[in-house]
């Protein structure tokens, strides 16, 4: 089963990522490929793939494997509901960013009432761990309002690969930003997200209907953009999580190809990708965004 199973917009043309001169002819879509136990699965080639623009099989020109530098939003959840696992929540964005590669920034986002960058993009990972370490919970949640300041947050980035990880109960009780404008924005960007949903109660009250809804609302958020949502058993499992997210943020397939028609005709195009796995392999899972909006002149 496709993991990407909700329809995305995504302008597929990233300079940075193919020779001088195709990007205005071709299409780049990144794919992450995975086992049905989440673990990234690297060496496949190009016959492995059938990838599918508007229900017709596309000539994949080039494979190329991603691991360059990500700019990086981390969106951490410091609302009262968050009190008996923000500290975990730390230890869980040390993990993200103990894997680094050269070139990678961050920034960091915290939310409550109100969405706040508190540490501006940076290249030093330990300002933004130590920030979260002197968080202190309370107050409603903002999740839509954070994930649309932090979309506006990576229109600064250094680098075209973009992310923004969510840590959240998912809870959404005080945000101005609509549900379908969030959807909007980030099928009009070519950022990923990831969430990693705390969503079992750890300080024995009932959940609110906000986050009731909340693993329902990170789900579709992630899935649209070609992301994961994570949902941790136990607290201590976050400092997995953020491995594992890490490892898939710089562990990505690029097909490219040339479609028929114009990159210019300002349509909606449908994208579909099967795998073919090699002899000895399980079957496998695919993320990526299913389609893309063309430019118009």
């Amino acid at each position: 089963m496709f993991r990407a199973a909700i329809p995305a917009i995504f302008i597929g043309l990233l300079n940075s990522l193919c020779p001088a001169g195709l990007a205005h002819s071709q299409v780049l879509i990144p794919v992450l490929v995975t086992t049905d136990k989440g673990v990234p699965v690297n060496g496949l080639a190009k016959e492995n793939f059938h990838l599918f623009e508007d229900k017709t099989e596309q000539r994949i020109a080039r494979l190329t494997v991603d691991h360059g530098p990500v700019s990086l939003g981390i969106l951490v959840d410091t609302s009262g509901s968050m009190t008996a696992s923000l500290a975990a929540t730390a230890h869980g964005v040390a993990s993200l960013l103990s894997d680094e590669v050269h070139g990678d920034e961050s920034f960091l986002l915290e939310f409550a009432g109100a969405a706040q960058v508190t540490v501006p993009f940076t290249g030093d990972s330990e300002k933004v761990i130590q920030h979260v370490m002197q968080a202190r919970p309370g107050g409603h949640t903002c999740l839509l309002d954070a994930i649309d300041l932090g979309l506006r947050e990576l229109q600064h980035a250094r680098n075209p690969r973009r992310a923004i990880v969510i840590f959240s109960d998912g809870g959404d009780n005080a945000s101005h930003s609509s549900e379908s404008a969030i959807h909007k924005s980030l099928s009009e960007s070519d950022v990923v997200l990831f969430a990693i949903g705390i969503f079992h109660r750890y300080s024995g009250r009932s959940p609110t209907p906000g986050e009731i809804e909340g693993p329902h609302l990170l789900g579709k958020l992630a899935q649209q953009t070609g992301g994961e949502l994570y949902s941790p058993e136990r607290l201590d499992a976050l400092v997995r999580l953020g491995h594992l997210v890490a490892t898939e943020l710089h562990t990505r397939y690029v097909l490219s190809y040339s479609p028929a028609h114009s990159l210019t005709d300002g349509k909606l195009h449908r994208i579909k990708i099967k795998l073919t796995p090699p002899p000895g392999l399980p079957k496998l899972d695919a993320s990526y965004r299913q389609g893309y909006m063309a430019r118009t002149q």
